[in-house]
């Protein structure tokens, strides 16, 4: 009976967005790299290009958490796929190394919106006494991104050319923007903040 009451309609949709979302990241790990250093960038500007997402994507978060107190999370993961469509799109017409951090800042932005409120969705969804059940079986959608995007990615660059890395890293981006619309517009057991508990420095 676990199992039903975990995998509902809104568990599935969040699933396969985070599973495309992940995909449309992952690929990107093994060819970012190769790509700048075939078009010239110095060995220092790489490493800071490549770092520079995981940096914005730490500095978001916790405005993001405190922001679905209010939003729901799935205009958040919306927000989140449309800074990765336009990044991905990006790709293809700038070059290091400014606009390209920018775009690399932009990029963590997304990957900060969407991943928090995905989670934080299916945490609302799942069942208390199933929660934790319900996250493990949530983050294989991650998971499994991890395990196979970095070889599609390579597998993309090798046989055909990085535009079509970055079409298809768009495109992926595109389907978890749509299916975060199917969702429910908030989780029905999201607790509402009081004012006594507002103490955060954020809230100043």
């Amino acid at each position: 009976m676990g199992i039903r009451q975990i995998l509902t309609r809104d568990f599935l949709l969040t699933f396969a967005a985070q599973l495309t979302f992940s995909f449309s990241l992952f690929v990107l790990i093994p060819t970012i790299p190769i790509y700048l250093s075939r078009i010239g960038t110095a060995e220092a500007e790489i490493g800071i290009l490549i770092g520079t997402s995981s940096v914005s994507s730490l500095i978001l978060r916790p405005f993001i958490g405190r922001a679905l107190l209010t939003t729901p999370e799935r205009n958040l993961m919306f927000m989140g796929a449309l800074f990765f469509i336009f990044c991905s799109i990006a790709y293809l017409f700038l070059s290091p190394f400014w606009p390209f951090l920018m775009i690399r800042v932009f990029q963590g932005f997304g990957f900060a919106l969407f991943y928090t409120a995905s989670t934080t969705f299916i945490a609302n969804i799942s069942p208390e006494a199933h929660r934790g059940q319900s996250l493990s079986y949530f983050f294989l959608a991650f998971n499994f991104a991890f395990a196979l995007a970095p070889s599609f990615g390579m597998f993309l660059i090798n046989q055909f050319n990085f535009t079509l890395l970055f079409l298809v890293c768009a495109a992926l981006s595109l389907s978890s923007l749509f299916l975060s619309t199917r969702l429910e517009k908030r989780a029905a057991n999201v607790p509402e903040a009081s004012a006594t508990e507002d103490r955060s420095f954020l809230s100043r």
